[in-house]
């Protein structure tokens, strides 16, 4: 079972598989289509995630 963290952006537990895919859309990589509309409500998402110290870590 993979990690799980508090996400910044929705102030909710999120599976490191999710948070990567958060990610990969923060460094423009997935289009945003691919997120659900709670990270999409957050204006600046992308800033918010690239900060969160789990940006980027591994998915197990």
């Amino acid at each position: 079972m993979g990690n799980k963290w508090i996400c910044p952006i929705v102030n909710e537990e999120i599976n490191d598989y999710d948070c990567y895919v958060v990610c990969l859309v923060a460094e423009k990589m997935f289009k945003e289509r691919v997120l659900v509309e709670k990270v999409l409500q957050k204006k600046n998402f992308r800033e918010i995630c690239q900060n969160c110290p789990h940006h980027n870590e591994q998915v197990e």
